[in-house]
């Protein structure tokens, strides 16, 4: 190895190297490309992609050499169905049969792309590795997964061949504390041989491991550094040829972690701990004299010879280092410093390497350590043994991850300044200025501190039109792929400011308009409540006025849910005839109520309305608050009333007091982010699934206080989507995301549409209900709302459908529609009667709900300039056109109105194929339907199957802008940048989940948002009444 060490072994004179040696000649090597070229499309990209000017070279390397076994990346994120083994014809990393394609993001190096694993990993045949070998993995990993070990519930796997216990070896991730360990697996009695790093790995850092086995030793490496090291002489015990080479989750007792693999290699031989330093750090140019020093004092750190290392790092000459080696001298001299008790010389050498802007990975390892030592972490070398649960160091990973992101955000900002703002100039400031119409103002970001506080859903958005090709416009010249790549780069790296544990206030937000207040019942939950406390159904014109959308877009935010006097004097006559009606015609079933005995006494009266206000007002009761339920029936019965008129006067006055009719948190006389207690999750939970109070259950669990306990509180999220009381999901929130709130005001002609009546609007409010709630109950994939091809219907609805009926009742159920064009929320009847006219269908409007509602992006008014369709008509334009599609186009022909109208109508067009009252049609105004389009990139689509498979391409941004609409509804706020780590994190999980609707609702109720709220401080949140002008 002398020479050109990074060059891997060349010198064998095996079989196998001559072989490949003909290969590898001139001819051998053209008819290779060329067979490669043919078979695998596009995987020669891999040694030319973007990156470091040294990966192609090293790949090339790698390939030469006669000991690689197996070599696997990810380089086409368009087209992977498999992962091949590049350093030969067999072995290509694969999903499991049934498990679809795995997930591709980022690499670790520019432009280079890693896959995403949970509990579904790649696998391929198995390797031998008789006498030796080496495991190389780079990967960055992301927290515990979704799959908990049935043995060792924190234990990992990240790579095995066999089941690495009894034979073959695995590669291991322990949580909390982030240990690396790596095993070959011997049959019983005997344990596996373990190797157990000496460093923890940070999350969300890229990190290089290596293990190898000579045969003698077995050596642990991280980013180029022995971290780990034991003696075994034995055999290789052979894998089953049955058994399976796994790349993410194995199921052998361990259970699975969130990460990203960038390459995954296997050697038939060990590599020299130069060879893996030169691999990890990509050296190629570094004297043999300056790795032997290096590797020496690397091995005197694994031997525990602090001093000696100390030495020989301090005496190493600066101009010999170059490459990575500079950064892994300081990191390996600061390692033995620590360990040897100098700890300020220590801090010095973490915080020169932490001065790194790059976001290396040694930067980053040397925060981790730093945050590490200054929250007085025990080193590893300080802990024997498997790791557990360690509150200082859960506690220096908080500060670990919000310092990373302050240092991400420099990086981020400086990129802004240096990359992208010439290229938003020069190709997107022409017209995204405030002079114009389109928004945003992108002239107006000055400098990075701007760019940084723009809203992240913006920047998210810009990547998402980019990719789908809608921007630049078609009229303007298009990106170059540099320019591209820069930019889909830097807003993947959008940095989050350490806001993900935190809730916005007046000091952290510009625009933020105070603390949340406490707000009134909605509508539904006064109407839900009252059911499933006293057993009574409120009809429609008892329940009190509905109330205004605000945040997101729900009547469940605080901050416009103001209360007059009417909504006092509809409470009173509500509750007064609810209460009548649950004593003289008491309904047996799930309701809270339970009717006192004729001559019940005070004690009895008093403990059953005590019972029910704590269910009513939705907390444990006080001792004051007894005593005064207590005292009031005392009184009542001295003055001779009987035991009925004392509960009708107590229930009267338990739900109408504030404490029912108001959602109120106590928050705390300071200032600050505060934790909602176990009764007031209790109530967050309900008002969110159920929009009503929380059940008996779901208060006895509050009551242990374990309610917060994530296992716990899965367990209630569980039971509480499987009850019929989920419904409300799609009454709630679904009708309000669909923009349904003011279906009853829908008019259409009774000329053209004389079989559209109140009772069928009604069943297509019914239908959208069912068909949200079914989605998000049933832990369906979110993208059955734009892809299902069934509706809910009972006979009359089926019937008004032209669908099959036969059989059915007055009872709506799940009908197949396959055949029939229905592909989801986009052709409900409900939506496509609301996005229609009196007279006639409106792709404008269709295609407007869809970029809205589905996608998120944001359309303008039509300017005051422009006319509408109608009244052009009326002046004579357009009345030669026969269809509307012919009149709509003629309308876009001024530049004013196409600028907006070029992807909403289009989309709009999509779903001519049904009429202004959600019914298939074939023919407008006597002629054809034509519901095909093509998109300003040129795509073509048609029809609502069309539609469904544009969207598919777009599940990404459907799923950000639904979890973001979810959220808000749930935390009843809008929004802002301090929820967006939820936003990212809850895509994250969908993706993972072939997009299930479970994972985002686990995701929001376990979130930070969720579980806390922000007060400005002087306890008790009262609510807010607004006087009318009767006062």
């Amino acid at each position: 190895m002398a020479g050109n060490s990074s060059i891997i072994d060349m010198q064998s004179d095996s079989p196998l190297r001559i072989r490949r040696g003909v290969i590898w000649s001139v001819a051998g090597l053209l008819l290779l490309l060329a067979t490669v070229a043919v078979w695998i499309p596009g995987s020669l990209s891999l040694w030319f992609q973007p990156g470091p000017a040294h990966a192609s070279w090293l790949h090339r390397d790698r390939l030469r050499s006669p000991s690689l076994l197996r070599y696997y990346r990810f380089p086409d994120e368009r087209s992977l169905q498999k992962s091949v083994n590049l350093a030969g014809w067999t072995g290509s990393l694969v999903p499991p049969p049934g498990v679809s394609d795995a997930t591709l993001v980022r690499g670790a190096d520019h432009g280079a792309v890693a896959v995403r694993l949970d509990e579904n990993p790649l696998e391929a045949t198995p390797v031998q590795l008789d006498g030796g070998g080496t495991i190389e993995l780079r990967f960055r990993h992301l927290g515990p997964g979704n799959q908990p070990g049935p043995n060792v519930a924190e234990s990992a796997t990240l790579a095995a061949c066999g089941d690495g216990v009894w034979s073959g070896f695995r590669l291991c991730l322990h949580y909390p504390c982030n240990v690396l360990t790596f095993e070959l697996g011997r049959p019983k009695p005997q344990f596996p041989v373990t190797v157990t790093s000496g460093l923890r790995i940070p999350t969300e850092s890229w990190v290089h491991v290596v293990a190898t086995w000579d045969g003698r030793t077995v050596t642990l490496y991280v980013n180029g550094l022995p971290v780990g090291q034991t003696e075994y002489a034995g055999p290789w015990y052979q894998v089953r040829s049955s058994s399976r080479l796994r790349l993410g989750f194995v199921g052998n007792g361990y259970g699975s972690t969130r990460f990203d693999a960038d390459e995954f290699l296997i050697w038939g031989r060990a590599l020299t701990a130069q060879e893996v330093l030169s691999c990890s750090l990509r050296l190629r140019d570094e004297s043999a004299d300056s790795l032997q020093k290096f590797s020496e004092s690397a091995a005197m750190t694994l031997a525990g010879n602090c001093e000696r290392a100390i030495d020989l790092l301090r005496d190493f000459p600066d101009e010999a280092l170059r490459g990575g080696l500079p950064e892994a001298a300081t990191f390996l001299l600061a390692e033995n410093l620590r360990r040897g008790g100098l700890l300020s010389e220590a801090q010095q050498k973490y915080r020169a390497l932490c001065e790194n802007t790059d976001g290396s990975a040694f930067s980053r390892l040397a925060l981790h350590q730093l945050v590490c030592m200054q929250q007085q972490v025990a080193g590893l070398d300080s802990e024997p043994g498997r790791c557990s649960q360690n509150l200082p160091y859960d506690e220096a990973m908080t500060e670990y991850r919000r310092q990373l992101d302050i240092r991400d955000t420099r990086r981020w900002m400086l990129q802004w300044e240096t990359e992208i703002r010439p290229v938003v100039q020069t190709r997107c400031a022409g017209c995204h200025h405030s002079e114009q119409r389109t928004l945003p103002d992108l002239a107006s970001l000055s400098d990075g501190w701007a760019a940084v506080d723009v809203r992240s859903t913006f920047w998210k958005q810009v990547a998402d039109q980019i990719l789908s090709g809608h921007m630049p416009p078609p009229d303007q010249p298009r990106l170059t792929t540099a320019e591209q790549t820069a930019i889909l780069d830097w807003v993947a790296d959008l940095p989050s400011r350490g806001l993900c544990e935190q809730i916005a206030s007046d000091k952290t937000e510009r625009w933020y308009m105070g603390a949340v207040q406490a707000r009134h019942l909605t509508r539904l939950e006064f109407r839900n409540a009252v059911r499933d406390l006293l057993g009574v159904q409120l009809p429609d014109d008892r329940l009190p006025p509905a109330d205004g959308a605000g945040g997101e877009g729900f009547d469940t935010s605080a901050g416009t849910l103001f209360t007059s006097v009417t909504h006092f004097e509809m409470w009173l006559q509500a509750v007064s005839y609810a209460v009548d009606r649950a004593i003289s015609e008491p309904v047996r079933g799930e309701s809270v109520l339970r009717l006192p005995e004729a001559d019940a006494d005070q004690v009895s009266l008093s403990e059953l309305l005590t019972s029910f206000a704590a269910a009513a007002w939705r907390s444990q009761l006080q001792p004051a608050e007894r005593q005064q339920i207590s005292e009031l029936v005392s009184e009542e019965l001295k003055a001779g009333n009987s035991a009925t008129e004392v509960l009708r006067l107590g229930l009267n006055w338990l739900l109408l007091s504030p404490k029912f009719l108001f959602v109120s948190e106590n928050a705390p006389a300071v200032a600050g982010d505060f934790r909602l207690n176990d009764w007031e999750l209790a109530t967050r939970l309900a008002l969110f699934l159920w929009s009503s109070v929380p059940d008996r259950e779901l208060l006895q669990v509050a009551e242990t206080g374990r309610l917060t306990e994530p296992k716990v509180l899965r367990q209630q999220l569980q039971r509480m989507l499987a009850s019929p009381k989920a419904e409300a999901l799609g009454e709630g929130f679904g009708l309000q995301w669909l923009g349904l709130q003011r279906l009853d005001e829908q008019q259409k002609s009774t000329e053209l549409f004389g079989d559209y009546s109140e009772q069928i609007r009604q069943r297509q409010r019914r239908e959208a209900v069912l068909f949200v709630s079914d989605v998000l109950r049933s832990n369906r994939p979110l993208t059955d709302l734009f892809n299902a091809d069934d509706v809910w219907a009972d006979r009359t609805l089926a019937e008004f459908y032209s669908l099959p009926s036969a059989g059915l009742t007055d009872q709506f159920v799940r009908l197949s529609a396959e055949g029939q064009l229905r592909v989801g929320a986009a052709t409900l009847g409900a939506v496509l009667a609301s996005t229609a006219y009196p007279t006639r269908t409106s792709p404008v409007l269709r295609g407007k709900w869809i970029l809205e509602q589905f996608l998120g992006e944001d359309v303008l008014p039509p300017p005051a300039s422009v006319p509408s369709l109608e009244s052009e008509e009326q002046d004579g334009a357009a009345l030669t056109a026969a269809t509307l599609r012919q009149r709509l186009l003629l309308h876009r022909a001024d530049e004013e109105c196409a600028a907006c109208h070029h992807t909403m109508d289009q989309l709009g067009f999509c779903l001519e194929s049904f009429d202004a009252v959600g019914r298939v049609r074939s023919t407008d105004n006597g002629q054809p339907v034509d519901d095909s389009a093509e998109l300003p990139d040129g795509t073509r689509l048609t029809g609502p199957v069309g539609l469904k498979r544009y969207l598919l391409s777009r599940s990404d941004a459907f799923c950000r802008q639904f979890a973001r609409r979810l959220l808000g509804y749930a935390i009843g706020r809008p929004v802002d940048r301090f929820d967006e780590c939820v936003v990212d994190s809850a895509l994250r999980k969908l993706q993972n989940s072939q997009y299930r609707s479970g994972a985002l609702i686990e995701q929001i109720v376990l979130s930070y948002p969720f579980q806390h709220r922000y007060s400005a401080g002087g306890g008790l949140l009262q609510p807010v009444t607004v006087p009318s002008s009767k006062e």
